[in-house]
């Protein structure tokens, strides 16, 4: 077999792309002149506008940059000058130019530690501990319905951002549910509730997969299934497990063997068999 090769320009190129790198710097640089004073007019805070045009000045410090960096910039911008023009107060273009910056997974330790702490802000207006909860758990349910554009990813290196959100977030739920209970112990309220556990004649698996089932047939309407899942662990206990690991029932919740559903069924029937 005989093989023909072709000549290639590669001149032509390099040159075509270094010319397609000096158009779309100009317009970024435009782009991001708008995007400041335009997110400024509306009332944005200057922190959080900092952020928006930080990854121009990314492009800037990069002495290499890549034709893919200015296509993310490009898009990224665009996305956030059209949320300029959306009609409301400031607090709703805010809100969605956060939807932009987790679109384009805009996962910069500086915009994660700005979200989160006006997270927190919030959470400290609350009157207690469960409504301090019930702001976390709404704002967890609004970053899972965030969308995210394939592809597009500020550092690929750092995990996106809303695992990032997602995990400080179970983080704080975590944390704030450690003292609602340190505070009942103070106040001898939960040592009685402490001991008391339903005691279930079913193994680990099968009660996180008959939990799974009431969740997914929306029986249970949680938000949180994280918490769902400590909350469970914590107050069951099987005849053979006194004691369930949270991390080995969330196991256990996601991966389950067709034995464990048979065992399901098979006390579902039980059940069934005993209404009259």
């Amino acid at each position: 077999m005989e093989y023909t090769f072709v000549n290639v320009d590669y001149n032509h190129f390099n040159k075509k792309l270094s010319t397609d790198i000096q158009a779309k710097t100009s317009e970024i640089s435009v782009m991001a002149s708008q995007l400041k004073s335009g997110l400024i007019e509306v009332g944005v805070d200057r922190e959080l506008m900092e952020i928006c045009i930080s990854p121009y000045h990314c492009l800037q410090l990069d002495d290499q940059p890549t034709y893919s960096a200015h296509v993310y910039v490009f898009e990224l911008f665009l996305a956030l000058l059209n949320t300029i023009n959306i009609q409301g107060d400031v607090s709703k273009v805010i809100q969605h130019v956060h939807v932009q910056l987790f679109k384009y997974n805009f996962n910069d330790p500086a915009y994660i530690a700005y979200y989160t702490r006006s997270l927190q802000r919030e959470a400290t207006l609350s009157d207690s501990f469960n409504d301090c909860l019930e702001v976390y758990y709404e704002h967890q349910k609004r970053v899972l319905q965030y969308g995210e554009r394939p592809g597009f990813i500020h550092n690929d290196k750092l995990a996106t951002t809303r695992a990032q959100v997602l995990e400080w977030l179970d983080a704080e739920i975590h944390f704030i549910q450690l003292r609602k209970n340190l505070r009942l112990d103070a106040g001898g309220v939960s040592d009685t509730a402490k001991q008391l556990k339903l005691v279930l004649d079913v193994s680990v698996a099968q009660l996180a997969y008959f939990l799974r089932l009431l969740v997914e047939s929306q029986l249970i309407q949680n938000n949180n299934i994280s918490a769902l899942m400590r909350h469970f662990a914590q107050g069951v206990a099987t005849k053979r497990s006194e004691h369930i690991s949270p991390e080995s029932f969330k196991l256990k919740y996601y991966n389950n063997e067709s034995g464990t559903k048979d065992g399901v069924k098979r006390i579902l029937q039980k059940i069934l068999q005993n209404i009259k």
